[in-house]
């Protein structure tokens, strides 16, 4: 599909000891609908939450042996959340945010970890 979409000039590519080097010159667009769609379709993002993860993402359990504030996120939530962190290179609070937005389209009543 990268063929359809752009070409190398001729003069791009070198030959050398039966080798092919190929210089550093602009790629030329043939197909500017697909190359466009390519674009939009790069910046999508699809993200699917199981029904189970949705069900464990409240903490249900207890406080702990010496009792204490009560847990809020699962250990679930907070593993998703970090997760999400490393995969989209985000900071803790863009990560906060993003999920928030996630959580809201997802049309979910979930918090999301701070």
């Amino acid at each position: 599909m990268l063929n359809n979409l752009l070409s190398v000039p001729p003069e791009a590519i070198e030959s050398r000891h039966g080798q092919e080097i190929r210089l550093h010159l602009p790629l030329r667009v043939r197909n500017w609908a697909v190359y466009n769609r390519a674009l939009i379709r790069r910046g999508s993002v699809t993200f699917w939450v199981d029904e189970q993860a949705v069900r464990e993402w409240r903490d249900s359990g207890s406080t702990g042996p010496r009792g204490g504030r009560p847990r809020v996120y699962s250990d679930a939530a907070i593993e998703c959340t970090l997760v999400v962190k490393a995969v989209f290179h985000l900071s803790l609070r863009a990560t906060q945010g993003f999920l928030d937005s996630m959580v809201q389209l997802m049309g979910v009543d979930l918090p999301v970890p701070d």
